[in-house]
């Protein structure tokens, strides 16, 4: 559909010169194209004539090489087209003069309109030789020509000492790597004006029907007829029912969620690559601080099983910033929108029923306070599973909102945000009636964009559900699928534990080593508190280098193979000094983000050393759960599936081996007696 204005003669072509649905220009920068028309023209026009390679996704990695470094002739290296979302980019790599210093410049172009391009964002990173430089922004439209983009430095410009500097070597040979990744901003359906059709109910990600190979890929499903189910030669008693018939088709969800929900995997992991980074601070971050508008009420929901590694500490920070900031406004007379922060520790039915609600508000409260939620409101403990405290919050929730009120749930990957939301609306609704459809996975990042969740608060009041945070301190960003579900915490806790002294050491798996270093008693208790699914190990530290070589991807799992004991690379060490003044129960606990963790009991003090990979978050604190097991755990390997499977294995491969040698023993020696009685016959012959 073109332009339908109607304007007079003469002002018809300064009309022209700016209207929306004027021709594009073609966007090939090396040399003057006088090609225009519209993007679906110019693609097979850049294809075609211009020869620009084409592909598909929203990440790019290339690597540029010039053998004459020194040559700057103002042209274009390369321009290569990206097809993701639905729509086209136009990645530059360019060198050229500002003034008489050389430069090279990389930026994007969207083929569209200027508006249509804000809702994109892009990164480029350009290195070599260990070093990077990295730029990010919004695609600038093809209406503006690559010459203006090119004058105006909107993008990432490198000079040419510190590109040669990256290139290393004899510093003649430019030898660039440029990656970079598009993506799209995610409201989801907090914007009234979105069509729901647009948006997937299960994880708030931008429907389409066209690319089984994009993100929000769905089929609409067939049509019955009314009478598929019926029995056709049997006689109806009545024309009409006796009860009306209400029958509720469910929504229909993309087909990422639609195997998450029936499988518990995603149906095409390629395809995972391409979903759509969600900006969280820049998308619902500004709408939790608004000083005006609607009451707001964060909902920060942290798993019970892992406090630390599951806590949201930016939002926390954020919106505890702004209350002080927005309340001291208010009592100013200004506007001053003072948010209310509910903390909701979810999963709460995986700690031992024995533990003090007492004294587990008073820790949480600590652990809160630590992690930047300096005001709550008040804590919640439920269990989405058992449909405990869910009447309680729920209540609160709707008080605290209002008529118009906006609540929003927040939380880490994985954390039980989308599960929660649903428990609420079916306590809400009764048991008979589903009204929340949010996709709910044991895997991380199922929610994709903002979802608002329907019928359960009143008037015109808001529930919304948002992605779930990334923390990559969380071992669990490490690891694949099956090492995950073996990490992952779905019964309740029990302990583990052993009495060690100094010199000994315990593995959880082969993620994380606890080392006895110094002792100023003679021994101390360690409890581990982690997946039942993970093998542990005891014994004396001066043997870790075996268990690294002989049984980590084997009997210590994850990771699970030898190639992903090299893939997650090596461990480093971080030193805690503890002390404690009982042995009846645990003083202190070393928590590894989304591992589990270590619960020390002693009477003394203590130096330990705690080994894991590089960048996991491990925090000393206050124990969570003071007690430890009746009986305790030997020397050795825990009894466990994997173990024994690992054990089974080498047991197999050992036998194997022996029956190779035994018989090629026995073709040796058959082999031997042969040739002597050939002897024999020879010298008898003789």
């Amino acid at each position: 559909m073109g332009c339908c204005d109607i304007f007079p003669y003469y002002s018809k072509p300064k009309h022209e010169k700016n209207c929306k649905y004027r021709p594009y220009n073609c966007p090939y920068a090396g040399a003057e194209c006088s090609v225009t028309g519209d993007i679906s023209l110019l693609i097979k026009h850049l294809k075609n004539d211009h020869k620009v390679d084409m592909h598909d996704g929203c990440t790019f990695n290339h690597r540029y090489v010039k053998s004459d470094a020194g040559e700057i002739d103002n042209a274009t290296w390369m321009l290569t087209v990206f097809n993701c979302f639905g729509r086209q980019f136009c990645l530059h790599f360019e060198t050229f003069l500002i003034g008489m210093s050389p430069v090279y410049m990389a930026f994007l172009r969207f083929m569209g309109t200027e508006d249509e391009a804000k809702e994109f964002s892009y990164s480029i990173e350009v290195g070599g030789n260990g070093r990077k430089l990295t730029w990010q922004g919004v695609p600038r439209s093809i209406r503006d020509s690559h010459q203006k983009v090119r004058d105006s430095q909107d993008g990432l410009i490198i000079q040419r000492n510190m590109a040669l500097f990256f290139s290393g070597g004899d510093r003649q040979e430019l030898k660039l790597k440029v990656s970079g990744r598009i993506w799209k901003d995610q409201d989801g359906n907090f914007d009234d004006a979105t069509p729901p059709a647009t948006v997937c109910p299960g994880c708030g990600v931008q429907m389409q029907y066209t690319n089984p190979k994009h993100p929000g890929f769905y089929k609409e499903p067939s049509v019955k007829d009314l009478d598929y189910k019926s029995d056709a030669h049997l006689l109806p008693i009545s024309l009409e029912s006796e009860f009306p018939v209400l029958e509720k088709r469910p929504p229909v969800v993309c087909a990422r969620c639609h195997s998450l929900r029936h499988y518990g995997k995603v149906k095409d992991p390629t395809v995972e690559n391409l979903l759509p980074e969600f900006d969280f601070y820049h998308t619902v971050g500004k709408r939790l601080v608004s000083s005006s508008g609607a009451r707001t009420v964060v909902l920060l929901v942290v798993d019970a099983a892992d406090f630390d590694g599951s806590f949201p500490k930016k939002v926390a920070r954020l919106v505890s910033d702004s209350i002080e900031e927005n309340f001291t406004a208010w009592k100013e007379g200004k506007p001053g929108n003072v948010a209310r922060i509910l903390l909701v520790v979810t999963k709460i039915d995986l700690l031992p029923t024995s533990l003090s609600p007492v004294g587990l508000e008073q820790w949480v409260r600590r652990r809160a306070r630590e992690g930047g939620a300096s005001v709550i409101k008040k804590v919640h403990f439920v269990s989405s599973v058992r449909n405990w405290g869910l009447k309680n919050l729920t209540e609160d929730v709707i008080e605290l909102a209002g008529a118009r009120g906006h609540v929003w749930a927040v939380g880490a990957q994985n954390a039980g945000k989308s599960t929660l939301l649903n428990a609420m609306a079916k306590c809400v609704n009764g048991n008979e009636r589903k009204v929340s459809y949010l996709t709910e996975a044991p895997v991380p990042g199922t929610t994709l964009g903002i979802v608002r969740v329907e019928g359960v608060l009143p008037g015109q009041a808001k529930l919304f559900d948002t992605p779930g945070l990334l923390n990559p301190q969380q071992i669990t960003t490490r690891l694949n699928r099956e090492e995950q579900r073996l990490v992952h915490i779905s019964k309740v806790l029990k302990p583990r534990t052993y009495r060690i002294k100094e010199g000994h050491s315990v593995h959880i798996g082969g993620l994380m080593r606890l080392d006895i270093e110094e002792l100023s008693v003679d021994s101390l208790y360690v409890t581990v508190w982690a997946s039942p699914y993970l093998p542990l190990h005891m014994g004396k530290t001066e043997n870790v280098g075996t268990m690294v070589e002989d049984h980590f991807g084997h009997q210590l799992q994850p990771p699970i193979g030898d190639e992903r004991v090299k893939e997650l690379g090596k461990w480093v060490r971080q030193e805690f000094r503890v002390s404690g003044n009982r042995w009846d129960s645990s003083s202190v606990d070393v928590a590894a983000a989304g591992l589990g963790w270590f619960g020390i009991g002693l009477k003394g003090e203590a130096i330990l050393g705690v080994w894991t990979y590089e960048g996991v978050g491990v925090v000393l604190r206050d124990a969570l759960i003071p007690y430890r097991a009746q009986n305790f755990e030997v020397t050795g390997f825990t009894v466990s599936k994997i173990v024994s499977k690992a054990d089974q294995a080498l047991n197999k491969s050992l036998s194997q081996g022996e029956k190779k040698r035994k018989q090629s023993n026995q073709e040796v020696v058959a082999s031997a007696e042969l040739l002597v009685s050939a002897v024999h016959e020879d010298a008898n012959s003789c």
